[in-house]
């Protein structure tokens, strides 16, 4: 009942795509799986704290790549500034993963960098990969404008919090709950600095 109430708040107050509620409620789930979900697997239970570290500097580097693709767009208008905001921001939590990685690898890794500069950076923390989001970004643009853009950039920001903050909860080993704990607050303050600039261009 609570998710329905939340279905029907949500179709009441904003025209959205893809609103699901599922008959009968979690207990009625036969592992069917919804479309347009995300469906990498991006960390598992098994891997070193390095292996966590890489990983999600790749990921990063994804982040950082569409928002520079989105900030050379808008150069010298607010939004580009917002943007490029944004952009330092992954590098920067890029580079606090790897002073971690220093501490935890047990021998001295590459420079960062020469180890950045490698990174793909070919799938996000939303599960997409960045030529999907680029294209949604795109889309979004030519058909509701900046707010529309800025919305997809807020949602890859909360889908990453959730990622992270749930392999908190989930993990056993402490090493990996304190890298995922850090690793979602960034993330709420990217989504915190999307609301604020969203909330800007509404106003003007």
């Amino acid at each position: 009942m609570r998710s329905l109430r939340a279905v029907e708040f949500v179709a009441g107050t904003r025209q959205l795509p893809n609103i699901f509620n599922i008959e009968g409620g979690i207990m009625a789930w036969d592992d069917r799986v919804l479309p347009k979900m995300p469906n990498i697997k991006t960390f598992s239970e098994d891997q070193s704290l390095e292996e966590v570290l890489l990983r999600a500097m790749d990921l990063e580097k994804g982040a950082e790549r569409l928002y520079g693709v989105i900030a050379k767009r808008f150069e010298g208008t607010e939004l580009g500034n917002i943007v490029e905001r944004l952009e330092q921001a992954e590098v920067g939590h890029a580079r606090s993963l790897y002073r971690v990685l220093e501490q935890a690898a047990g021998e001295r890794p590459r420079p960062f960098e020469e180890l950045y500069e490698n990174l793909q950076g070919d799938i996000l923390e939303s599960g997409e990969s960045f030529d999907e989001i680029a294209a949604r970004a795109h889309a979004a643009l030519d058909e509701g404008g900046e707010e529309a853009l800025m919305e997809v950039a807020l949602d890859m920001e909360l889908k990453a919090y959730d990622l992270y903050n749930n392999l908190a909860e989930m993990t056993s080993r402490e090493d990996l709950r304190k890298a995922f704990w850090d690793l979602a607050q960034h993330e709420k303050r990217h989504a915190a600095a999307l609301l604020n600039g969203l909330s800007n261009l509404s106003s003007n």
